[in-house]
């Protein structure tokens, strides 16, 4: 009793009560870091959530089927009594080898004719050594204000242009004055009215040009030429086209000597020389790089030749920018080390097709950059190159050096190679183009002429992207008894890619009655090469590649795109690829993966690719045709018909939003403007006429979906087709057709921009993607990055099904526009659970504890339970729950597939400084001692430089920097791309993740189930354990990959498949000269030493006085 008292008056005491608060805050804390640590178990069973599953699927199919009349629509097309007609692919590729060799004869007549008339004009023009720049009339393309020429804006050149005459473009580091350029100027001004004929013969020819050996561009027509802060680097003579158009093939061993007597300045011209040799190199080449002083070291990872390549060639230049000067050379040891490099290649060479065709198996060169040597290595010569199969270019680098050159320059003349002195960064783009002429030799002596096509690239006047066809021009003049080598340049015309797309099945209904079938919503045309890199692609990102190659500058290579790099990789698409490049023509079908046009879904499907070679290319084209694509309707209408779909889609008489797709059913639309539906319908309702030709076929497949939606577009009330609540929450009904029929009710629902967007039915996701599921409802909301405007909570939900009359035949799709709100209700009322303690609509009543999703096919996010997770709609569920996504897929809830994109474009990103250790050098006296004359030979390697840089190129070439190729604020890159489909555990899975808080445990459980009949996915989820060790982002969208995904040195040990160029191979030829020097070597050392020595005298006497 005692005790209660006490117990009572401890309690009334206020420390008592203050004890009794502390106890109660510690059990409330402790149960809420239970709460924390292990979140109850609320999930309801997969059995429960697969219920949910199979109700959600039964209620959505049967309301969807209700309220859209999709059934209805079906079988109104089983009983139309259409005929069908089946998409040929192998009949419609034989009409685009028509059109590409009628094209290409064309193209070809015309760069012969320049080629002949150059060749007349320079065999009996008359050289004149003292003829003066005001004595020679010409247009020039970068001063039109000058010469007073009127330009007009013409649509084939998509600028303003004179067609009365051509245009000269000379780069700034070449001399206009200089009698070589304006005799070659005055005797290539006859090909002038060449051009004008030409261009009458064939309306479609764009660019005709010659490009001059000795470093001039003739273009026509005339047009205003553009470079960048005056100072023009335009060099025809480095372009891609040129080069593969004046020699054969090469495999190339570059050597670089990087012992200490390159250090500094020297070395550092060296690697901006090597790297402007490798952008001489093509496709069709193949490089190799070492470094060489006592010892020998390949550069880079790369242990053989490889193809020249933009990406291989990139990684070479990146590595030789690392590279330092020690040691001494010693230049037999180097030269025993490359012959022995291509004696082992050539055996990979003649394995041939064995061998993927690797190698240039034709003119092998060594390339040496260095500052100088007495060796000769002449025993080493004699006993590895006699008779001679390897030539020798010897670039002596540097204005510095004090070593002698004779050995080094013996050994590119005694070599059927050249020899050159590059003075400073000014001399490089030149003086690196010296082998060209020498490799031409053979060929041109040779007298045989070959026409080339080039890959793909950026035109530099503004048409996009585009190949050339080039045929070399020679010099045909005899000197007495002497045999001419001298090649005068490169003839060539433009194909774009456009062009290209336009000469292949259209995609869609084309007036054009070479085309009266078409290839369906899904299917399409792409061609490759010999080298298996895409020509025209769905998926080639044209203009991402031009808007990169625009801002890299025309100079650069666009990045060049495998077939394989494009499609998905298998067995059946590597064969594919390889009877593409071999030429021949066939078929198959087989079942393949494909990527949607918004790069964020992945479908599994029957393919048929049909292909043929081009003749006269080295071009392959090809068709892909989807399984829902090869069989079409074709309707045959009587006259009755015909006016009765013709009033369906009067706009007189329409209550609904009647679209018509902007195809060119009738030439009278091809007016370079989108058609509006009011316009095509007056276009079709005429059909052919005196005044205008159609497709008629196409003209009646719209008219047989015209007459088959009519019962459709009778089952609503067109004014308020949904009068009482539809659980669903249905806004508007459509259909859209394979014919370029879409209708809309209500009307009302639709604004003008509305019309336009959706005016094409084969541009719509909600048409497209249902034609790759049979049978499946694909709901769809607009795609959410998580920022900026798209973060604003969907007011829609888009869910459409195809309308399959049997496997192959999908003439329309039938779709519905709910309202998000109400969708929510629905499919929220209806996941009911009895267990765990819970009953009533479980994701209804979630919380921040527990809650639902409804993901797409492709992980993407529909609907979710939580009010505050509204605005994560349209967005990938992994940036949003990344463990959980990670976990389904480990699971096999979905799939994920990984894919690179080579077209990719990433910002520049400048390297930092080196991490690396700090010398620890402490000067000693005789270095200070040293200091200054350490001061005059700095000052004198640069003065002399910059004198050589001035001497020659004058003021304008103090653009050291764009010699060393300073980047644009994009470079081409690669990224990793990521696909999610279902995996073989969609249709039910559960999955658990522990994380740890504060060294607690904290489990995320998931339940999933697919609905089947839909793309949807639903989730059951824990809610997200609140710890930096539980959030996780996995993303989808594409992102810079590691460095071991992407391994260039890994690819080059498994090269994929090539066919080399069909040409004849011209290495040597017994009639060739000797010539192995320039002229320019002999002209500068004795103005410059004596300027020189005045300098360090100067700089001697400075400094003395210090």
């Amino acid at each position: 009793m005692k005790m209660s008292i006490d117990r009572r008056k401890f309690y009334a005491d206020g420390a008592g009560r203050l004890l009794i608060l502390c106890l109660a805050c510690v059990v409330i804390q402790f149960q809420c870091v239970s709460c924390a640590s292990s979140v109850p178990d609320r999930l309801p069973s997969e059995s429960i959530v697969s219920l949910w599953a199979q109700n959600l699927s039964a209620s959505i199919s049967r309301e969807f089927d209700e309220y859209s009349h999709y059934n209805d629509l079906l079988q109104t097309y089983k009983d139309s009594g259409f005929a069908t007609e089946t998409i040929d692919g192998n009949a419609l590729l034989k009409v685009v080898a028509g059109k590409w060799e009628e094209m290409l004869e064309l193209k070809m007549t015309a760069v012969e004719n320049i080629v002949n008339k150059i060749e007349a004009a320079a065999e009996n023009y008359k050289y004149n050594p003292n003829v003066r720049l005001e004595d020679v009339k010409f247009v020039n393309s970068k001063n039109f204000t000058k010469d007073n020429i009127t330009v007009v804006y013409n649509p084939l050149f998509l600028s303003d242009v004179n067609m009365n005459f051509s245009s000269i473009q000379i780069p700034t580091d070449i001399y206009e004055g200089d009698p070589e350029i304006l005799n070659s100027i005055l005797s290539s001004d006859p090909v002038d009215s060449v051009f004008r004929e030409n261009a009458k013969t064939d309306p479609q020819l764009i660019w005709q040009y010659f490009g001059s050996a000795k470093g001039f561009y003739r273009s026509y027509p005339a047009q205003q030429w553009v470079s960048s802060e005056g100072f023009d680097e335009y060099d025809v003579r480095r372009r891609g086209w040129y080069i593969q158009a004046t020699s054969s093939p090469k495999n190339v061993m570059i050597l670089i000597d990087t012992s200490g007597s390159t250090y500094g300045m020297t070395l550092e011209i060296m690697k901006v020389s090597v790297s402007k040799a490798l952008d001489t190199l093509g496709n069709d080449d193949y490089v190799m790089v070492a470094q060489f002083n006592n010892t020998n070291h390949t550069v880079g990872c790369f242990n053989t030749f490889v193809q020249a390549n933009l990406r291989n060639k990139q990684l070479l230049k990146d590595r030789v920018q690392e590279l330092h000067s020690s040691g001494q050379v010693d230049f037999e040891n180097v030269l025993r080390f490359a012959f022995s490099q291509f004696e082992d290649f050539m055996k990979t060479e003649r394995m041939h097709e064995r061998g993927q065709n690797q190698g240039a198996n034709c003119i092998r060169t060594i390339m040496i950059f260095t500052d100088g040597g007495t060796q000769m290595a002449r025993s080493l010569l004699e006993e590895k190159n006699r008779p001679h199969w390897v030539r020798i270019f010897v670039y002596n680098v540097g204005t510095d050096s004090m070593v002698p050159s004779d050995g080094v320059q013996s050994m590119a003349c005694e070599n059927k190679g050249f020899y050159s002195n590059i003075r400073s960064f000014g001399a490089v783009r030149l003086t690196t183009l010296d082998y060209v002429p020498v490799l031409s030799r053979p060929m041109v002596l040779s007298k045989e002429k070959n026409f080339q096509w080039s890959d793909i690239y950026l035109d530099a006047l503004g048409l996009g992207m585009m190949t050339t066809l080039t045929r070399p021009v020679y010099n045909t003049t005899k000197n007495g008894s002497e045999v001419n080598e001298q090649l005068l340049g490169v003839v060539g015309t433009d194909i774009t890619t456009k062009n290209m797309a336009e000469t292949v099945p259209q995609r869609k209904p084309h007036y054009d009655p070479l085309f009266q079938q078409d290839i369906g919503p899904e299917g399409y045309a792409f061609g490759i090469n010999t080298n298996g890199y895409i020509l025209l692609h769905p998926r080639l990102k044209a203009e991402q590649i031009e808007q990169l190659s625009k801002s890299l500058g025309y100079l650069s290579d666009p990045p060049n795109v495998d077939f394989l790099e494009v499609e998905f990789e298998d067995p059946k698409k590597v064969q594919l690829r390889k009877d593409m490049i071999n030429g021949l023509t066939g078929d198959e079908t087989f079942q393949t993966s494909v990527m949607s046009n918004d790069e964020r879904y992945i479908e599994v499907l029957e393919m048929t690719y049909s292909y043929r070679n081009i003749n006269g290319t080295t071009f392959s084209v090809a068709l892909a045709q989807p399984f829902f694509d090869i069989i079409q309707y074709a309707p045959k209408l009587t006259k009755e018909e015909e006016n009765s779909a013709n009033s369906a889609l009067s706009p007189e008489h329409q209550d609904d939003l009647v679209l018509i797709a902007p195809w060119l059913f009738c030439e009278s639309l091809d007016k370079g403007t989108v058609p509006t539906s009011t316009e095509v319908f007056q276009s079709v309702r005429k059909g052919n006429t005196v005044n205008d030709k159609c497709n008629q076929e196409a003209i009646n497949k719209l008219w047989g979906d015209a007459i088959a939606s009519r019962s459709w577009f009778g089952k609503f009330n067109v004014t308020n087709p949904f009068p009482n609540f539809t659980p669903l929450g249905y806004k508007a009904v459509f259909m859209a057709t394979q014919g370029g029929l879409s209708r809309f009710i209500p009307a009302s629902y639709f604004t003008e921009e509305d019309e336009r967007i959706r005016q094409d039915s084969w541009e719509q996701d909600y048409y497209r993607r249902p034609l790759y599921k049979p049978g499946i409802l694909i709901f769809s909301v607009p795609y959410n990055d998580g920022k900026g405007a798209n973060k604003e909570v969907p007011e829609d939900i888009t869910v459409s099904k195809a309308i399959y009359v049997n496997r192959n035949l999908a003439p329309a799709v039938v779709g519905a526009i709910l309202d998000a709100k109400v969708f929510d209700d629905f499919w929220m009322a209806r996941t009911t659970a009895a267990e765990n303690g819970f009953t009533g609509e479980f994701c209804y009543n979630t919380t921040d504890r527990s809650h639902c999703y409804l993901l797409d096919d492709g992980g993407f996010i529909i609907a979710t339970s939580l009010l505050e997770k509204k605005s994560d709609v349209g967005r990938f569920f992994g940036v949003v729950d990344g463990i959980v996504m990670e976990s389904m897929v480990a699971k096999g809830a979905y799939d994920k597939r990984e894919s690179f994109d080579f077209q990719a474009a990433c910002p520049y990103m400048a390297e930092t400084i080196s991490a690396g250790r700090i010398s620890a050098f402490v000067p000693a006296f005789a270095d200070i001692m040293k200091f200054n004359w350490w001061i005059i030979s700095s000052v004198w390697t640069l003065v002399t430089h910059t004198i050589v840089d001035f001497l020659v190129f004058g003021l304008h070439e103090p653009h050291i920097a764009s010699a060393q190729m300073t980047p644009a604020n994009n470079v081409s890159c690669i990224k990793l791309q990521k696909q999610f489909s279902f995996g073989p555990t969609a249709n039910g899975s559960t999955g658990v993740e522990t994380c740890l808080i504060d060294k607690t445990e904290c489990d995320r459980r998931w339940f999933v189930s697919r609905i089947p009949g839909t793309n949807l996915l639903i989730v059951a989820v824990n809610a997200i354990c609140d710890g930096p060790d539980c959030t996780k982002i996995l993303k989808q969208e594409p992102e810079i990959p590691t460095p071991e995904s992407t391994n260039p040195c890994r690819d080059a040990r498994t090269p994929r498949y090539r066919k080399r160029p069909p040409e004849k191979c011209y290495d040597f030829h017994a009639e060739e000269s000797d010539r192995c020097t320039s002229g320019v070597a002999r002209i500068l050392p004795g103005t410059l030493s004596k300027i020189s020595a005045c300098l360090l005298v100067a700089a001697i006497r400075i400094l003395s006085q210090m």
